[in-house]
């Protein structure tokens, strides 16, 4: 639902100039859609206006759109988001839509999702497919509050959710899943030059960089946890880091037939999926 006749003309105008000021004609534009379609409403166009001036000024200082609308839009749903959790992108969209290819309709089917933030690859695939049953589980107790407020919201209720220390702690006795999905911290400290101020100074560091030394400690523990509850003919699917697909790759071949990459629609390699697990790890 569109809201722009909540501002004035000058407001819109003024804001708009202010933002191209900064940012390409194309962006601007989307970021003020995203402002005026996305914001709540207030009472009245004065309110709203100085709303929208102030929202502007939190955008020109490097604040995510999407902190201050407290909204970000994945898979076609608009999903709460605040600094507890990041921000859903286009390529996590991918993600989702291959494992949508793996899980069949109305037949029981286990999942977990792990380390859920806001909880857009369980509530996109639980909406989806209502018979699965989906453990979304998260290190951060405030990201599951986002993500459980995100469920309601939607009306999914064939999601679980569940606080989990994945890299330290055990999966309980008896959990069996058809599919392990994750999009884990993958970017490497050394690719912080590569990325915006709005993203390292705004979202939650310990979703977007491993802990320790090893980059790819979150890939190796989802492979070692794969045969502890991943059921016969399960698949793991993970977004995973354009610079070292080949090297995760590599961590899961060895335990798995199948390991494949696919590449988002920007020609990078993006998701993994590894099928066939062949036994102990």
């Amino acid at each position: 639902m569109r809201h722009q006749s909540r501002y004035s003309p000058y407001a819109k105008k003024m804001a708009l100039e202010a933002l191209v000021e900064i940012f390409p004609n194309r962006e601007a534009l989307s970021i003020m859609r995203a402002l005026t379609e996305d914001l709540e409403p207030i009472r009245n166009f004065e309110e709203n206006d100085l709303q929208l001036e102030a929202a502007v000024k939190r955008v020109l200082l490097g604040e995510p759109v999407q902190y201050i609308t407290g909204k970000a839009h994945f898979y076609g749903k608009a999903f709460k988001v605040n600094p507890n959790v990041l921000i859903p992108r286009p390529e996590t969209e991918e993600l989702v839509f291959e494992a949508l290819k793996f899980i069949p309709s109305n037949v029981d089917f286990r999942l977990w999702d792990i380390g859920t933030g806001s909880g857009c690859i369980s509530l996109i695939i639980g909406e989806q497919k209502p018979h699965s049953y989906i453990l979304a589980s998260d290190i951060s107790k405030l990201a599951l509050e986002v993500a459980s407020e995100n469920a309601l919201v939607l009306k999914v209720k064939n999601v679980h959710f569940l606080q989990h220390d994945f890299l330290r702690e055990s999966p309980s006795e008896g959990m069996r899943f058809d599919m392990l999905i994750s999009n884990p911290p993958y970017v490497c400290v050394s690719e912080k030059t590569r990325m915006s101020d709005s993203t390292l100074l705004h979202e939650p560091s310990t979703a977007l960089f491993p802990k320790g030394e090893d980059p790819l400690s979150f890939y190796r523990r989802l492979c070692e946890i794969s045969s502890l509850v991943l059921n016969h003919n399960g698949v793991v699917m993970a977004e995973i880091n354009e610079y070292r697909a080949e090297e995760t790759a590599q961590i899961f071949r060895p335990f798995f037939q199948s390991v494949v990459i696919k590449k988002d629609l920007q020609g990078k390699c993006r998701v993994l999926i590894a099928t066939g697990l062949r036994g102990e790890i």
